[in-house]
């Protein structure tokens, strides 16, 4: 379960750095639109940064082990919302990063951390 960890959080830390990078495709200018555009990457990015955390930090910190739960519970609910008005593929695919990560948070981590 680890690797397909640490693959979703790669993953979605890509997502959110893709979103950045097209926000003047879809989102032109310096506008409202923009700012939300490239706000919705930088909460992917740092969920990511999240995760990474607790994969890659002490093993017996259960409290952020809690937090990435938290986190991951009120993303995979909001990219619920987006889905609902807005149900583009890239969405969906979000959608089953943050299922698996919320998976992951509930799994005990009882592997032995080494290099990846």
């Amino acid at each position: 379960m680890r690797k397909i960890t640490i693959v979703a959080t790669g993953f979605l830390t890509i997502m959110g750095i893709g979103h950045i990078a097209f926000t003047p495709k879809y989102a032109p200018g310096i506008t409202e639109q923009a700012a939300w555009f490239s706000g919705s990457g930088l909460v992917l990015i740092i969920l990511g940064l999240l995760n990474a955390a607790r994969l890659w930090g002490d093993s017996n910190l259960s409290i952020m082990n809690h937090l990435c739960a938290i986190a991951n519970l009120l993303t995979l609910t909001w990219i619920i919302f987006v889905i609902a008005v807005l149900p583009v593929h890239q969405a969906f695919f979000v959608a089953i990063l943050l299922v698996v990560l919320v998976i992951s948070t509930f799994i005990p981590n009882k592997i032995a951390k080494h290099n990846c």
